[in-house]
């Protein structure tokens, strides 16, 4: 709900995310981080993050060292992880099943119960911007602290696609559109990442929500000259987080990269992120597991061509920034190019998603030199222009004053 008036310089804006930020290692941590870090020059931001003990261990398993801190910085933001196992019951029933219904038990949980700590930042703040559906009604509800729901993607449209055969699916559903409708009505602003949710969102539920566009975005210092590569470009990189859309599209990728050989036998793809640990047992020439890497940025430089295949999903792929960025060209599905404005042969090359005519689109980039260097210094150029969290810092400031 609203709290009084205030003015909207030193304010204290809390920032509830239902997974821990630091290390980012996905798509959602980089969009999580990217709409707080601008608002930390002007202001005091704190991120909560409803996670606990056993997560942390098992996002940093296999590293060099283990970290269980509780409080951690970076780019002027605070992000307090708790060591609570009672937040980690629901992660814990989502690592044996499926995450998204682990998030949905969390809701339930921490809505009959605050953890101490996280209401008394609910009390400190005069903003708080909950990422995702899962904690909007309950905050909205029970402080006085102005709510802004950032969506990164209409959850119940992605459930839809990914939950299968999930036991109970219908009834699950139900509940994840109840409990996003319940979002969109406490809260007093919506951030999507695209125009596209927004009219969704209104096409789903008829609610009217004072509501700002933001796409999914990468750091302006992402940027980087890259050299052109003119000899004999062979290697093709995939990106993401352990996701079902992601998983299905490294499978059709595996099968490209295979029809590709028959006519460039050097091609190979590497696939990087947590994706890799669903193919830990895959043994193939041709296709390289990277897993999740430090530096994302130098790692993405390494190679010729970026690829992205996916055909479900929500959202925007932040991965098309992240390939932009690094001066990659781009073999990409239409749905994987979504919400950005790309243009065919522009910006990108748009491929159907069957694997020989992916395969074939690859081949086009490869073999098509004039082609490639369009495509690659078209989009940086594109994305740096358009898609910078730095660049978008005023639009969030905007919000605030209307408080």
């Amino acid at each position: 709900m609203p709290c009084s008036s205030f003015t909207n310089q030193n304010m204290n804006i809390l920032q509830v995310s239902p997974y821990n930020i630091f290390p980012k290692n996905t798509g959602g941590d980089e969009r999580t981080q990217g709409i707080a870090y601008p608002l930390a020059e002007d202001h005091h931001v704190i991120r909560y993050c409803t996670n606990g003990i056993l997560t942390k261990l098992y996002e940093q398993w296999g590293s060099d060292s283990i970290s269980l801190d509780y409080k951690l910085e970076m780019n002027g933001v605070t992000e307090y992880q708790p060591n609570s196992l009672l937040l980690d019951l629901p992660n814990v029933i989502g690592y044996l099943s499926m995450s998204q219904f682990g998030k949905f038990i969390s809701s339930k949980i921490l809505n009959m119960r605050i953890p101490s700590d996280l209401d008394s930042l609910c009390r400190w703040a005069d903003v708080t911007i909950i990422e995702r559906p899962w904690f909007v009604k309950t905050i909205s509800n029970d402080y006085d602290t102005h709510v802004i729901y950032s969506s990164h993607d209409v959850v119940s449209d992605l459930y839809d696609s990914v939950l299968g055969d999930f036991p109970l699916r219908d009834a699950f559903l139900k509940s994840v559109k109840n409990i996003e409708e319940e979002a969109l009505t406490s809260a007093d602003h919506l951030i999507c990442v695209s125009e596209e949710d927004v009219v969704r969102y209104h096409e789903k539920y008829s609610i009217e929500i004072p509501s700002l566009s933001i796409p999914n975005s990468v750091s302006q210092e992402r940027f980087a000259e890259k050299e052109y590569v003119t000899n004999d470009p062979n290697h093709a990189v995939f990106l993401g987080a352990n996701r079902k859309p992601n998983q299905n599209a490294v499978k059709k990728i595996i099968e490209s990269t295979q029809i590709v050989r028959e006519t460039h036998p050097r091609f190979k793809t590497s696939i990087v992120g947590s994706v890799s640990n669903h193919f830990a047992d895959l043994d193939m020439d041709c296709i390289n597991l990277v897993g999740y890497v430090e530096d994302l940025g130098d790692t993405l430089s390494k190679f010729d061509i970026a690829l992205n295949p996916v055909t479900e999903g929500g959202g925007s792929s932040v991965k098309m920034i992240d390939y932009c960025s690094s001066g990659l060209p781009i073999v990409t599905s239409e749905f994987g190019s979504r919400g950005f404005g790309f243009k065919d042969r522009e910006h990108v090359l748009i491929s159907e998603t069957d694997t020989t005519q992916f395969a074939d689109a690859i081949r086009t980039l490869l073999d098509n030199d004039d082609l490639r260097r369009k495509i690659q210094q078209n989009s940086q150029e594109f994305a740096c222009k358009n898609y910078t969290w730095e660049g978008y810092k005023d639009d969030l400031l905007d919000i605030l004053p209307d408080i």
